[in-house]
C-alpha cells in the first residue's frame, strides 16, 4: 500500500512550509523525522510485498494478519498527528500576516483530516466500534463521509491561494515566463 508513504509527503510539506521559516526547535529534528517518516513507508511496502509473495505460509501466519492492519494504520496515524502538531506550532510562531495566511491552510488540513484520525484511532482503542465500522452499510457510509471530509483541505488551500495570497502567484507566473524566455532564446 503506497498509502504508507503519506506521512513522509505530509512531514515534508509541514516541514518546508512556510516560507520564511519560523524556528520551532532543534534542528535535527526535522531530518531525522523526514528518515522515520521515509524509512516507515518502505517498511510496511516491503512488508506487504512479503506478506504477497508468501502466500502459500498464509495458513502458518494466520494470527499475524489481525494485527498488521492496526499496526498499519496506527502507526500511520500517530505520525500524521506528529506532522499536524507540527504544523500548528509552525503556525502560531509565525509572523501576522503569516499566520492570518496560513489559518486557512491548517483549517483545511485539520478539519480534513481530524475526522479520518478519530476513526482510526476509536477504531483501533474500541473494538465494539470496530466492529460497527465493518458492517456493510456503515463501513459505505463512513467511506463516503471521511472522504468529503478530505475535500476540504484543496478547497481551503484554494482559497488562502486566490482570497489570501499565500502563495504569491505574480512571482510564480513571472519566473514562468522568464524560465519560458530563457528556454526559447537557447533554443533559437
Amino acid at each position: 500500500q503506497l498509502v504508507a508513504f503519506c506521512p513522509y509527503a505530509f512531514w515534508r510539506f509541514t516541514y518546508l512550509f512556510p516560507r520564511p521559516q519560523p524556528g520551532v526547535g532543534p534542528r535535527w529534528v526535522g531530518p531525522a523525522m523526514e528518515y522515520a517518516t521515509l524509512l516507515t513507508g518502505f517498511v510496511f511496502v516491503i512488508g506487504n510485498l512479503l506478506a504477497l509473495a508468501s502466500a502459500p505460509l498464509q495458513p502458518y501466519l494466520a494470527w499475524t494478519s489481525q494485527y498488521d492492519d492496526r499496526v498499519f494504520w496506527q502507526v500511520l496515524t500517530t505520525l500524521a498527528i506528529a506532522c499536524l502538531w507540527l504544523l500548528i506550532v509552525k503556525w502560531r510562531a509565525a509572523a501576522f500576516n503569516e499566520r492570518r495566511r496560513l489559518t486557512w491552510v491548517v483549517a483545511g488540513i485539520a478539519v480534513g483530516n481530524l475526522p479520518m484520525l478519530a476513526h482510526i484511532v476509536l477504531a483501533g482503542a474500541i473494538p465494539a466500534y470496530a466492529a460497527f465500522a465493518e458492517e456493510p452499510e456503515t463501513r459505505r457510509a463512513l467511506g463516503i463521509i471521511l472522504t468529503m471530509f478530505t475535500l476540504v483541505i484543496p478547497m481551503a488551500t484554494m482559497y488562502a491561494v486566490v482570497e489570501e495570497h499565500a502563495l504569491d502567484v505574480s512571482f510564480v507566473v513571472r519566473r514562468a515566463v522568464q524560465y519560458a524566455l530563457a528556454k526559447y532564446t537557447v533554443i533559437a
